[in-house]
Order: C-alpha cells, then sequence, then structure tokens
C-alpha cells in the first residue's frame, strides 16, 4: 500500500461534527425542558387535591362530633404565588379545630366557607370557627343534607397572576378544578 493514499487523521473533530452535535442537543433541549416544566407544574398542583381530601375527612369528623362544619378564611394569608409559604394558621384559626395542618409549606392557599361559590372576594370564607370553652362549636357553618360547605385551594403557580384554583363540596367528593382567570381568586 501507499502510505501517501492511507489518510491518516490525526484526532479530534471536524467544525462540521460539532455543528451536528450542537444542533441535536439543541432539538434535545427544545422538546425536553417544556416536558420538565410540565412535569414540575403536574407534580406542584397534586397538592392541593391531597390536601383537598384530607381537609374534607377532617370537616366530616368535625360535623359528626360537633354537628356543624368549620369555616376558615384563607391560609396562607397573602396573595398565592410559584414559591412556597409557611402554613400560618394561628391558633383561633378553623383549620386548627379540624386538626389539619400541612406538613411544611404550600404552594396554595386554603379556605372553607358556605356552600355559596365566589370568584372575587372573601366574605364567602371569614367564618373562622372556635371552641368555647364548654367545648361547643361556635360560628360553624350549618350540617344539613344538603351542600354546606365549600373547600377551595387556589394558586398561582407559574407566577403570571392567573389562578387556578380546585374545590370541592361536603355533599360530593368529587374534586373539580377551576381554569385560571385574569387575577381572580375562587375566595
Amino acid at each position: 500500500m501507499d502510505a501517501r493514499k492511507i489518510y491518516r487523521r490525526q484526532g479530534g473533530f471536524t467544525l462540521i461534527e460539532l455543528m451536528i452535535v450542537v444542533v441535536i442537543i439543541g432539538i434535545l433541549a427544545a422538546i425536553a425542558i417544556p416536558q420538565f416544566l410540565r412535569y414540575q407544574l403536574k407534580s406542584k398542583t397534586s397538592e392541593a387535591p391531597r390536601n383537598l381530601g384530607a381537609i374534607r375527612i377532617a370537616e366530616e369528623a368535625f360535623a359528626a362530633k360537633y354537628g356543624v362544619f368549620v369555616g376558615s378564611s384563607a391560609v396562607p394569608t397573602g396573595t398565592p404565588g410559584p414559591k412556597r409559604k409557611s402554613w400560618d394558621a394561628t391558633s383561633t384559626h378553623g383549620f386548627t379545630f379540624l386538626g389539619f395542618s400541612p406538613s411544611g409549606t404550600v404552594y396554595y392557599q386554603y379556605a372553607i366557607g358556605s356552600a355559596a361559590l365566589t370568584t372575587n372576594g372573601a366574605s364567602a370564607y371569614n367564618a373562622d370557627t372556635t371552641i368555647d370553652a364548654s367545648g361547643e362549636a361556635q360560628g360553624g357553618l350549618a350540617a344539613t343534607s344538603g351542600i354546606d360547605i365549600t373547600i377551595a385551594a387556589t394558586g398561582d403557580l407559574d407566577g403570571n397572576t392567573l389562578f387556578g384554583s380546585f374545590y370541592l363540596n361536603d355533599d360530593n367528593s368529587e374534586i373539580r378544578g377551576v381554569p385560571p382567570t385574569s387575577g381572580e381568586t375562587i375566595f
């Protein structure tokens, strides 16, 4: 064999090979990053249904004992956003009487109110229930055979000021979602 005919590569990559690799990485990133962000939002969203179910079970136990449902204003206080917040329910707050407190911080804001579901004010969700010295529930929401309470979770996981919400009531354990609307909260 003629030594001149043998092409001997000295190592390294050509510019074209490097450009092809960069293009492939770019395509993979364009596919993977949105999927990853969607997965993150899904995992954050799973908090609300789990906590709503736990609040509903606590409400049913409380109503069986005291004959009323617990009302509670929104916790944590403030506007929901993309960052976790500390659960700041005080000892006189409705959630405290239910015995409900999520472990750690939360993305959503939770409230319990009368059956009337509002989308522009806190009026339906400001009935914090208390227990008096004799052990009787004060300020609770009546327990009747119809829909008496609505338990809601509102959040803004992506920080775009469009709040998405979940809710359920005491008469139906199905958790329903409310699509994000322009800056309105469910309570």
